[in-house]
């Protein structure tokens, strides 16, 4: 008889487990709330500036970053979904030490469930509030288009850009990971070293100045079949007058130097051609010397030459040009001119990555 019972008690708790086993778990307890959204983010550390603020700075150089504030502007276009598609509209992110891109209010990933679904992001450095822009987006073609103002007479500042599209991914983590941007420069950099090459005497440098140049322009950074292109489309030249002119009144003793700009510094222009039809792009200087004797010159920019002994006949983005002038008392002037990569950075990795 308690054998028996053991047995009946036994097949009921059988059945117990049974019972609850096909039970879901929905029935027994809620199902967990839905993550919150996930804001769109922007990796990166902020690039590595200069202290000082003055003419041409600061200088954006190499791939190595410093933790400290300085904003970008974010442009961003979400491909499908209803609402408004451009989700960043030269926005502000400001890239802090915690590598995460700053900015309120929020956006959030909304990815729609399709193959086609894509994100656009087009970013300027540096960020400007009153930066003069178009945008447009030709969803035929998919292409993302952002024209950007630029006026060296206005401001100088280094002028950057980026751009990547992100596709869908079968893998959710990628979808919602921070975007990577890689900036690579937008402008030219130029300086000019006067050098007195003479032995006993000293001159005054009066003046320096450029004439004829490109100073301002457009800027079109573009998406279109997942590649990024930056291009300037429309250049304006400012024939009115003197450009950029430095009037030291500076006393040059023999083996002496002075840069213009400042050491370190520089005047940053868009690129172009310096053997343009009907004009002559040309540095000007004046030095006195023997206390009466001034002697100004003109000098065509496409007449001088770099360490191959070739003719620089256009400025390139992204590269700096610094024009050493070489001035002997009584012996002629002799011009020649460094040109260097802004950022000789290996060709996997081009730009400033933020």
């Amino acid at each position: 008889m308690f054998l028996r019972i053991i047995r009946i008690a036994a097949a009921l708790a059988g059945c117990v487990l049974l019972m609850v086993g096909c039970i879901r778990r929905s029935e027994l307890t809620p199902d967990p709330e839905p993550t919150a959204a996930t804001p769109v983010r922007f990796a990166g550390r902020s690039l590595l500036i200069q202290d000082d603020a003055t003419k041409g700075s600061p200088l954006k150089t190499g791939t190595e970053f410093i933790n400290t504030d300085d904003p970008i502007g974010v442009f961003g276009w979400h491909a499908e979904g209803t609402g408004e598609k451009w989700i960043f509209d030269n926005q502000s992110v400001t890239i802090v030490g915690s590598l995460i891109g700053e900015y309120t209010p929020l956006r959030f990933w909304a990815w729609q469930d399709t193959a086609t679904d894509y994100y656009d992001f087009l970013a300027v450095y540096p960020y400007r509030a009153n930066l003069s822009y178009s945008k447009s987006v030709d969803t035929a073609t998919q292409t993302t288009t952002v024209l950007v103002d630029y006026n060296a007479k206005e401001a100088q500042y280094d002028l950057m850009s980026a751009g990547t599209r992100r596709q869908i991914s079968a893998d959710p983590a990628a979808n919602i990971a921070a975007v990577p941007l890689v900036f690579g420069h937008q402008l030219c950099a130029i300086q000019v070293v006067i050098h007195n090459d003479s032995k006993l005497e000293s001159f005054t440098l009066n003046y320096v100045q450029f004439m004829s140049l490109m100073v301002s322009g457009t800027l079109q950074l573009q998406l279109k079949n997942d590649s990024f292109t930056s291009s300037w489309p429309s250049t304006g030249r400012d024939v009115s007058g003197a450009l950029f002119p430095v009037n030291p009144q500076t006393t040059l003793s023999p083996g002496g130097t002075y840069p213009i700009p400042a050491t370190g510094e520089y005047n940053l222009l868009p690129p172009q051609g310096l053997d343009p039809l009907g004009v002559a792009p040309a540095l000007e200087l004046s030095f006195t010397y023997n206390t009466n004797h001034t002697e100004s010159l003109s000098i065509p920019l496409k007449t001088i030459k770099d360490g191959n002994d070739t003719p620089i006949t256009s400025w390139a983005v992204g590269r700096k040009y610094v024009y050493h002038i070489h001035i002997r008392v009584d012996g002629g002037v002799k011009v020649n001119v460094i040109t260097t990569e802004w950022d000789p950075v290996n060709a996997k990795t081009p730009g400033i990555m933020i």
